[in-house]
């Protein structure tokens, strides 16, 4: 049986009103760099703490007690936890900073391709390591027409995601070239991503833009990234609680999730505008 995962950060998304009631779960998994790490003739293993939802199954991909940093996130560990439970699609959401003042703050953007030049994650110490990856384009567009059905959320469904080592954000001569490439800035969809494909776990991500990247906003402070956090996550409680429970019960049934192949629009007014002859 299929089951759906909601990634994200436990410290961001804790109070999120579908997150209630779950159960916390410990599922001991090897730790990446292959299947057989050994450590004295014993395998290595890792706890990865998940929260059992019901009909889906959170990840906190930073960790729940310990915050764990993007750069020192076992993304292997994490995605295995989600094999063993049984889920084969991930819904995934990134908090990110916009790289163009049109996309402003409290946007949300499921991107269709990502720039990661300095991730080197895999869970294969061999040839399997060598492969095409990209986000679930079937699945991405699934998510789309029904958040788009669902919510009243704006959703922009194209954009590149560019992945940064971290932990810390990047000089404004930094973003001036990332900027001629890309539309959002993280630090860990793209390492996620590359570790479902290589386990076949369907991933597609939803992005809020919590802050204009550096130099965009010329008063960028942590301090105004966590308040514009905070602000944007009513209207991302509100959209995952529309989304998250049908989306889950759909994959469930599997049959019910389709690859949607015609165009999907950016954004929802273009549904909206009037076939050529007709008005």
């Amino acid at each position: 049986m299929a089951r759906l995962a909601l990634a994200g950060s436990y410290y961001h998304l804790s109070g999120l009103t579908i997150l209630a009631g779950g159960r916390r779960e410990e599922i001991e998994v090897p730790r990446s760099g292959g299947d057989r790490n050994r450590a004295g003739g014993r395998k290595r293993t890792r706890m990865v703490p998940i929260l059992d939802c019901g009909d889906f199954v959170f990840l906190p991909r930073h960790g729940m007690e310990h915050y764990v940093a993007p750069h020192d996130i076992d993304h292997g560990a994490n995605l295995r936890a989600l094999d063993r439970l049984g889920c084969d699609r991930v819904l995934a959401i990134g908090s990110v900073g916009s790289l163009s003042p049109d996309l402003g703050v409290g946007s949300f953007v499921c991107p269709d391709d990502f720039v990661a030049l300095s991730a080197c994650v895999t869970t294969f110490n061999d040839e399997r390591g060598h492969r095409i990856v990209g986000f679930d384009e079937g699945w991405r567009r699934h998510l789309i027409a029904r958040w788009r059905e669902w919510t009243n959320a704006e959703l922009r469904s194209r954009g590149v995601y560019w992945q940064s080592v971290g932990p810390r954000l990047e000089t404004r001569a930094e973003i001036r070239m990332i900027a001629q490439h890309a539309d959002v800035i993280g630090m860990t969809i793209a390492s996620e991503c590359t570790i479902a494909d290589e386990l076949h776990i369907r991933y597609a991500a939803v992005c809020v833009v919590d802050n204009l990247a550096n130099g965009l906003d010329r008063h960028l402070s942590m301090e105004r990234v966590d308040a514009n956090r905070v602000s944007n996550r009513e209207r991302l409680d509100a959209a995952l609680k529309a989304v998250v429970p049908p989306l889950a019960e759909e994959v469930r049934e599997d049959a019910a999730v389709r690859d949607i192949a015609e165009h999907v629009p950016h954004f929802h007014r273009e549904r909206e505008r009037a076939p050529e002859g007709t008005a």
